[in-house]
């Protein structure tokens, strides 16, 4: 739909309807209700620059069929305006002002300001034709009133979207400085373990020096002590005479 609208806008008819001919039948297939309109809406903005105005009619009457049969608020709005505007061109001015009429009332019970604006400015357009400069200057008035609250809110918009990046980003920060706190602390957390276990091995291994250290002591002493128990039997045997027992 997009290229096709592109295409309308460089003035590249031809290309743009075989475009969006091809857009509204994929829509109608995949059951796109509201994409199906807004291609027939551009359809019916090809005829119109074409000023082929009974088949633009034709189209529009469709859109607006689709819109009620869809209750769709907006295509119904674009729907009216459009046969509005090709009915004052076809000097049709009973018949535009009721079209134009219908579209401020929807456009004013959905609060939408854009549909108003473009109600409001075609109104103003049938009223010069019609020669009815103050009823013209009325809705230009209220057309220049709503293109402001528009771009005020547009304004207003953009800084929210403003503050909105800047607490993202804030948060973002936030978060990046969080990731590397529990970065340092998981390191920290590491090294500590890595420590602590140095530790305990540290500690196992001295105690298992002074355990084999303790049991090669007790074994000399024993060794010594068994040395020492056969020497002195040894000096006994010698200091007596083997046979008679008799000191020798």
């Amino acid at each position: 739909t997009n290229k096709g609208v592109i295409l309308l806008d460089s003035g590249k008819l031809d290309e743009a309807e075989v475009m969006l001919r091809q857009v509204l039948v994929s829509h109608k297939r995949l059951g796109n209700e509201h994409a199906y309109g807004v291609a027939k809406n551009n359809i019916g903005m090809i005829y119109k620059h074409r000023k082929n105005y009974d088949v633009a009619i034709d189209e529009f009457y469709q859109l607006l069929k689709h819109a009620k049969r869809t209750k769709d608020q907006e295509l119904l709005v674009y729907a009216l305006l459009e046969l509005g505007d090709i009915s004052r061109i076809l000097f049709r001015y009973d018949e535009a002002q009721d079209f134009l009429e219908q579209a401020l009332f929807h456009s004013a019970a959905s609060k939408e300001l854009l549909w108003q604006y473009f109600s409001h400015s075609y109104m103003a357009t049938l009223d010069m034709d019609r020669e009815n400069v103050e009823s013209a200057e009325k809705h230009r008035q209220q057309a220049y009133q709503l293109q402001q609250t528009m771009s005020n809110k547009d304004v207003s918009n953009r800084a929210e979207l403003l503050k909105v990046s800047v607490a993202v980003m804030e948060r973002d920060h936030h978060i990046a400085l969080l990731e590397k706190d529990q970065k340092i602390q998981a390191m920290e957390l590491q090294r500590n373990r890595t420590l602590l276990l140095a530790v305990a091995l540290g500690i196992l291994l001295l105690f298992l020096v002074l355990w084999y250290t303790y049991r090669r002591y007790k074994s000399q002493a024993q060794v010594s002590l068994q040395l020492s128990k056969a020497n002195e039997k040894l000096d006994e045997l010698a200091a007596t005479d083997f046979l008679t027992g008799l000191p020798n």
